[in-house]
């Protein structure tokens, strides 16, 4: 017998020609694209985009002195003390 079936509805190999599923599919790819490109080219950075300039302004340096810091009186250290807890 015969296989009689409409070729308007069905398809021979069983794929599908469309649908929403391609149509999804090429939109993440699209979006996935553009975000690698995004990132190539630096588009996410987190540099500002716009720096102000200032005129520099000109102090006196500061004379460098060479002495050790030191403390001027003595650091005791005492041992800590056991107190009772309170009842």
């Amino acid at each position: 017998m015969s296989d009689y079936r409409d070729p308007k509805v069905t398809n021979a190999s069983g794929t599908t020609k469309g649908g929403a599923g391609k149509w999804i599919g090429i939109a993440v790819v699209v979006i996935l694209a553009l975000l690698i490109l995004g990132w190539i080219f630096g588009w996410f950075a987190d540099e500002a985009t716009e720096v102000e300039t200032t005129d520099t302004v000109t102090t006196e340096e500061a004379e460098i002195v060479d002495e050790p810091a030191v403390a001027d009186e003595p650091v005791v250290v005492e041992e800590p003390v056991e107190v009772e807890p309170a009842q």
